[in-house]
């Protein structure tokens, strides 16, 4: 048996080499991936903010048995509720931008069914999602955007169901 040799493995150098080169790796690709979660949930955390406040308003609206709305300013809204059908409005709260609690996020664009842009969204004292002046068509969707992510839709139905996608 002389002249034969086994092969039982790796050396230690080997080992340790193929050990750096996996750091190396994770540590140039680790910030790009941290980036892009980071950046996915700045995203689902505005959408979610969005719904929560939809929620808060519908609630408000139904627990006063009044009508309740977020009204939108271009990319900020505040919640508000009306005692006379409309008439007129009181703030229950200062206007909010979303890119205030989330670096970079957008609320892009308000709009229904028939991509009509709104400057609302309304809830009767049932909870319901009413149409402003009969323009709505529903679902109404709110998109929310940052850069090149993929965006999140927050979808109120006419029933006043309020989903984040």
């Amino acid at each position: 048996m002389t002249g034969r040799t086994f092969d039982r493995g790796m050396t230690l150098v080997e080992t340790v080499v193929v050990l750096a080169l996996i750091v190396i790796l994770a540590a140039v690709s680790a910030p790009f991936w941290l980036q892009n979660t980071l950046n996915n949930r700045r995203i689902e955390g505005a959408a979610d903010r969005i719904s929560v406040d939809l929620r808060r308003v519908q609630s408000l609206a139904v627990t006063n048995n009044i009508l309740g709305r977020l009204n939108f300013n271009g990319g900020t809204y505040r919640l508000e509720t009306s005692t006379d059908n409309g008439a007129t409005w009181s703030a229950v709260n200062p206007w909010y931008d979303v890119a205030t609690d989330f670096s970079g996020v957008a609320l892009s664009s308000v709009a229904d069914a028939s991509s009509n842009a709104l400057n609302e969204v309304r809830f009767d004292s049932r909870g319901s999602a009413r149409s402003t002046a009969g323009v709505a068509q529903f679902p109404i969707t709110l998109t929310v955007t940052r850069g090149t992510q993929p965006p999140r839709t927050v979808i109120v139905q006419r029933t006043g169901n309020v989903t984040v996608q």
